[in-house]
């Protein structure tokens, strides 16, 4: 990594000498049945992995749970199993559209980076934050 970082401080220099980097791909899962209309279903990455670019694996997994947990407290899991899957996949998908958005977004190059530059220049840090409120603010509707 050292011609990488060729005119950085020493000391950064010296902590990166003895770094070999371990690269690791990113799957996401397409779309597909999450439960088996019976009595076993998958959330979070399980049911539906998307790319992390709206920083969204441990947001998704949890709502799952509570949404499931709420739904299983109610009704059998014949029938909240596939209601389950129903009354998230439009949120999913949603958020999946959300961070291929970001990824495009992230790896801009050339004048679509430098737009991308400018744009969030301009922005205050509470109006990035708030765009994101949505996924991280989520309340149930149930």
């Amino acid at each position: 990594m050292q011609p990488h970082f060729k005119g950085w401080h020493p000391g950064i220099r010296s902590l990166l000498g003895d770094i070999s980097p371990t690269f690791w791909p990113l799957y996401e899962a397409t779309e597909g049945r999450w439960q088996n209309d019976s009595d076993c279903v998958l959330i979070g990455d399980a049911a539906h992995a998307m790319m992390p670019f709206a920083a969204q694996g441990a947001a998704m997994a949890i709502e799952d749970a509570f949404e499931l947990a709420g739904l299983l407290s109610r009704e059998e899991a014949a029938s909240a199993l596939p209601r389950f899957e129903a009354e998230r996949s439009a949120r999913i998908a949603k958020i999946r559209k959300r961070g291929a958005f970001n990824r495009f977004a992230y790896h801009a190059r050339g004048p679509i980076r430098i737009g991308r530059d400018i744009v969030l220049s301009m922005k205050p840090p509470q109006s990035l934050a708030a765009d994101l409120d949505w996924i991280y603010g989520y309340r149930s509707p149930g």
